[in-house]
């Protein structure tokens, strides 16, 4: 996932403003994307990142909200289901080499997440990489199939 090339404006924030621009949780985030999506400006608006995180929380948040601007630069019309699913795998697939107690922890949350965006999304990402052999590479290519029209 090769967004290298992509302007990234990265804030760091309090959890009020954070909440206040994030308008799709319920006043429950701790890291968002702000895209412009109108053609003429499209572009990453800025991500904002609460401040003060331990780093295993950040790392996570960091990659998840890097997911949002990797599915929005290759325009991917994703249900949010499988957006944030795919958000939340990559997430996982970092704890996974971490290796440590604290990450095994996180990693058993994921799998264990009732909310049925963010968990079901979760569990149904991870199931159809497990069914296309464990392979991110044709992961990336099922889910580029379902590129929007520029």
């Amino acid at each position: 996932m090769d967004i290298t090339q992509i302007d990234i404006p990265i804030r760091f924030t309090d959890y009020q403003e954070l909440n206040t621009k994030d308008q799709l949780s319920g006043g429950h985030t701790i890291g968002t994307t702000i895209l412009n999506k109108e053609e003429a400006k499209r572009g990453i608006v800025e991500m904002l990142i609460q401040k003060n995180l331990p780093r295993i929380i950040l790392c996570t948040i960091v990659i998840h909200e890097l997911v949002h601007v990797w599915i929005f630069h290759h325009h991917l019309e994703l249900p949010a289901m499988e957006e944030e699913g795919l958000c939340k795998f990559m997430e996982y697939l970092w704890l996974e080499k971490q290796a440590t107690p604290l990450a095994n922890v996180h990693m058993k949350l994921k799998h264990q997440n009732q909310c049925p965006v963010y968990g079901d999304g979760f569990r149904n990402t991870h199931s159809l990489y497990i069914e296309l052999g464990s392979n991110i590479e044709t992961l990336i290519a099922r889910l580029k199939s379902k590129r929007s029209p520029k």
